[in-house]
């Protein structure tokens, strides 16, 4: 239950983590504008062409009235290049998180960030060419980087600790909703622009610019985040925004008081006890933080995730169950990414609950059996008659793998990877941490294309799913050894938790 104090704490949550809708809805949307045959035409250099007669045109008995169509079969290599540059902009955008951030403040850096996506959409939806396209996707990348790596810390540093691992969830709630939004859209799209296909992929990727233009409505009436100001030496500002997150109506309730002097005082420690500069990263307190968030969102991509939300993974199922559509990889894809959202929804109670060590050994556990039985059942459709009970068994293990990753590593990740750092080094360090998933990303789709590319084999699933099982299992000794519970730990306060007791040299 939401008291009502509370609830524009929470709209600032939920208005921040419309970047995270952004950042689901671009990486569902390239699954989309893929089906559509006029993207198909337009950017013909991603597949191969094959004539194949149509069977839905109909024959006579005498054989007339053959009608032939061209096939096209997605290049996996070329197809990934589109995600690999999307990945480059990423990167490109993590880059200058600190610089932004730490001038300009989360708030604008925010705004920056949507207007720079906002920018690129638009700009894929009239481009013509693969270079320009490639070009534009840079451009959104740039800014779903500065998004991925502002909104969560924006939403950190703006809410109570026991309440900062639900708010920040909201962040990777969104990220699922926006990726089952991009299905939604197409079927949309599809039924209400069926007489003028040519523009169908156009309309679903400017469609973006429409979460982008609210995000940046909304963003004027939030405040500033109250830690950077104080950071900036304007305490009054920071106590007045103290006292309107957490709906109280006057800046002298001791609540309030306690929380504002508690922040400028660890906060004044830091600035003038501390270095804030690239080589705080290296003192032994930071880097092992940074080592242990930058191995959480390799093992984040490791997982495969990305890999198995696209409707790919349901090639070579067979089964007679129709529902939607004919074609078994879309409605399967659909329900798939709607696993990913509501199995996003129990971490909002769970993650305050168990905490982020527990929720993420819990997440290790179950999608390390899920993927290491579905890898079994995958070979034994491979290589068995009775195919369609063996495909209805890999099937569900998918969906209880994406419902294991949504509930856990989805988004414990993110809360984790906000929490750890310090205010000196929090946009710096959180940046590079982000840079690294992107990366990882980027690697991963391109790693898994060649394999698709090369191989003919009827079990790349097989290998594939228990190379990420493998993965799953060696993250659960990862996170037993090394991760740090930070449930109900004021920001101020996580360096006790890592026993920092060293001191830097004053600036």
């Amino acid at each position: 239950m939401i008291h009502r104090r509370n609830l524009y704490m929470y709209f600032v949550a939920l208005v921040a983590s419309l970047g995270g809708f952004q950042f689901g809805y671009e990486v569902g949307i390239l699954e989309s504008i893929k089906s559509f045959t006029a993207f198909k035409m337009d950017f013909s250099k991603f597949y191969n062409k094959t004539l194949i007669i149509d069977n839905d045109f109909g024959v006579n008995e005498n054989g007339e009235g053959v009608m032939l169509k061209l096939k096209y079969e997605e290049k996996p290599m070329q197809s990934s290049l589109m995600v690999t540059m999307f990945c480059i902009g990423c990167v490109v955008g993590t880059l200058v998180v600190p610089t932004v951030c730490d001038f300009f403040g989360r708030k604008r850096s925010i705004l920056f960030g949507a207007a720079i996506f906002g920018f690129g959409s638009l700009f894929a939806g009239i481009t013509i060419g693969d270079t320009l396209f490639f070009f534009s996707r840079v451009i959104m990348g740039i800014g779903i980087g500065i998004l991925s790596t502002t909104c969560p810390m924006y939403i950190a540093e703006t809410s109570p600790a026991e309440k900062r691992g639900k708010l920040i969830t909201f962040y990777q709630l969104m990220i699922t909703i926006g990726i089952f939004s991009a299905y939604i859209v197409r079927i949309i799209t599809e039924f209400f622009l069926r007489n003028d296909r040519n523009v169908q992929w156009r309309v679903i990727l400017g469609i973006q610019v429409v979460p982008g233009f609210l995000l940046l409505i909304m963003m004027f009436f939030l405040p500033y985040s109250p830690r950077y100001y104080i950071w900036q030496e304007r305490d009054d500002e920071a106590l007045r925004i103290v006292s309107k997150l957490r709906g109280m109506s006057s800046t002298r309730d001791p609540e309030i008081q306690t929380e504002f002097q508690n922040m400028k005082k660890s906060l004044e420690i830091e600035r003038h006890e501390y270095s804030t500069g690239f080589s705080e990263l290296f003192k032994k307190s930071i880097i092992k933080r940074v080592i242990i968030v930058m191995m959480l969102q390799i093992f984040q991509q490791l997982t495969g995730i990305n890999v198995i939300l696209s409707s790919k993974i349901f090639d070579g199922t067979q089964i007679s169950y129709r529902f939607l559509t004919d074609d078994i990889t879309t409605t399967f894809g659909f329900i798939n990414v709607f696993c990913n959202v509501i199995g996003t929804i129990p971490t909002l109670w769970l993650i305050e609950k168990f905490g982020r060590k527990a929720v993420l050994i819990f997440g290790s556990i179950t999608m390390t059996i899920s993927l290491g039985v579905s890898a079994v059942f995958s070979k034994l459709k491979a290589n068995n008659e009775n195919k369609e009970i063996y495909s209805w068994v890999y099937i569900i293990c998918i969906f209880a793998f994406v419902i294991s990753f949504a509930a856990s590593w989805g988004p414990a990740v993110w809360v984790y990877q906000n929490e750890v750092f310090p205010m000196r080094v929090r946009s710096l360090a959180t940046s590079l941490c982000c840079l690294v998933n992107w990366a990882s990303f980027g690697i991963i789709v391109t790693i898994y294309s060649i394999i698709i590319e090369s191989s003919n084999s009827k079990e790349k699933d097989v290998y594939a799913n228990s190379f990420f099982a493998i993965c799953c299992f060696i993250s659960l000794f990862f996170v037993i050894f090394f991760v740090r519970e930070t449930k109900d730990t004021p920001l101020e306060e996580v360096d006790n938790i890592f026993g920092n007791k060293e001191k830097s040299k004053q600036k």
